[in-house]
């Protein structure tokens, strides 16, 4: 749990492509390990962007703040020599290791180690002159993020029944928040992505009616306990939440329609400005394409909540 909260925190998030295709993303972090946590940060900055460039001369991409794998690097000086100057300088040779792990099972998937020289005025820039080295064509760099879409890949193609029957148990049990977090991990290149996409429609219809219900019965309470201008901006800000293809939908527009009826026109702007945002949900459900584009950015939305809750634990 420590890793994951320090993955979340971090550096980077770079999503790993177990297939050459654009629309597959298999998502995996980057972390700097605590054995770095003694570099300037300057040098634990460099390292993180050194890999995700790398990363993107390979094929990856970067549109995720989440993942089960991460990558990290571990660095030991095995040299430092001090040149007399004028001007002074220091060389440094290391030994820098890469690992991706698994974050709920602890377990390293791959690996690959290579040794750097850089050569600076103070050891910050020796460092840095060090990792500026660093490429996809440094000794076994390349295979190492290919290995790793290999075996993350087998993961879930040997894994996603397992996690979709844990994401529907959680959701049975009104736990929506992390059920849609697991099935958001399973990556579109996989053999289970669509059996988990199925999944994760019916659990986010499911999710979206527990809030319409919820936001329903506030709304009520509060035209209820007070019918002026005051319960009716109350009641529309909870119905305003409220999405067109949840179960509820109608009464939440009809109980719309009651309060405009007794609030006058000059003190409904509220209300008036929830009735304009739920009339933008329905536009957005005119159109099929953007309507299941809206529901996966959703998807992550909440998988994304779910992961930065954790990190505070």
């Amino acid at each position: 749990m420590k890793k994951f909260a320090l993955l979340l925190l971090c550096l980077a998030f770079v999503p790993v492509k177990a297939q050459k295709s654009a629309s597959c993303d298999i998502p995996i972090s980057t972390y700097i390990s605590q054995q770095m946590e003694n570099l300037p940060v300057t040098v634990q900055q460099q390292f993180s962007t050194k890999i995700k460039h790398i990363a993107a001369t390979e094929g990856f991409g970067s549109n995720g703040e989440y993942a089960q794998f991460f990558v990290y690097p571990e660095v030991t000086v095995t040299a430092k020599n001090i040149l007399p100057g004028p001007p002074t300088s220091v060389v440094l040779e290391l030994d820098v290791a890469l690992f991706v792990e698994d974050v709920y099972e602890g377990k390293i998937y791959t690996s690959t180690s290579f040794t750097l020289k850089g050569v600076g005025q103070n050891e910050t820039k020796a460092y840095v002159n060090a990792i500026k080295k660093l490429n996809n064509q440094t000794a076994g760099v390349k295979d190492f993020f290919q290995k790793s879409h290999t075996l993350i890949a087998q993961y879930y193609n040997e894994n996603y029944a397992n996690i979709i029957k844990k994401a529907t148990n959680l959701a049975n049990q009104k736990n929506f928040s992390e059920s849609l977090y697991l099935l958001t991990l399973i990556p579109e290149c996989t053999v289970g992505y669509q059996e988990a996409l199925k999944a994760t429609e019916n659990i986010y219809q499911k999710y979206v009616d527990q809030q319409c219900n919820e936001n329903y019965a506030k709304a009520l309470a509060s035209w209820n306990a007070t019918q002026n201008s005051e319960g009716g901006k109350e009641a529309g800000a909870f119905l305003a939440q409220i999405e067109p293809s949840s179960i509820c939908y109608e009464k939440a527009i009809a109980l719309f329609a009651e309060i405009k009826a007794k609030v006058r026109e000059d003190q409904a702007y509220e209300i008036k400005k929830s009735e304009e945002e739920m009339k933008l949900l329905e536009k957005r459900h005119e159109n099929e394409i953007l309507l299941r584009k809206a529901q996966q950015e959703a998807y992550k939305e909440i998988a994304i909540a779910y992961a930065k809750s954790i990190s505070k634990k």
